[in-house]
């Protein structure tokens, strides 16, 4: 992919970073292909382009991404990784357009959804560049 930034970011609650840590990886977990069957399409890795720390209030952050989300963020190189912008993944997927609408309009529009990308398998910590929670870089130490 000839746009795939070279870095990427993970934002996740606080509550999952001993697993990340313990770990030394970031795990798959649902696509949300379908609003309507759970399971519907492949797991994996959300991120966004860019570092994202918006100056919004709750009532205004993308669906799925909570105050409490933005607290943790792994940034991770994205070489030899299969990243795909999520906008051609969920037409890859055949993700319909009733999904893929509401998908976007909860998180703010096709503005906000252009930024987000999916990884098709777990990135594993030889890929991250650093952690950082509620600021402090955690990851190296």
């Amino acid at each position: 992919m000839s746009d795939r930034p070279e870095t990427l970011y993970h934002y996740t609650h606080p509550l999952h970073l001993v697993n990340i840590i313990q770990d030394q990886a970031l795990w798959t977990t649902e696509s949300n292909v379908s609003l309507f069957k759970e399971r519907q399409g492949p797991d994996v890795v959300w991120a966004v382009d860019g570092s994202w720390f918006p100056e919004v209030g709750e009532d205004q952050l993308p669906h799925g991404l909570t105050e409490p989300k933005l607290r943790v963020r792994v940034e991770f190189r994205t070489e030899k990784l299969r990243a795909y912008r999520w906008s051609e993944w969920a037409w890859m997927k055949k993700m319909d357009d009733l999904s893929r609408t509401a998908l976007v309009n909860a998180a703010g529009g096709w503005e906000a959804a252009d930024r987000w990308w999916v990884v098709d398998h777990p990135v594993i910590s030889r890929h991250w560049v650093e952690i950082l929670a509620d600021g402090d870089r955690i990851w190296p130490q």
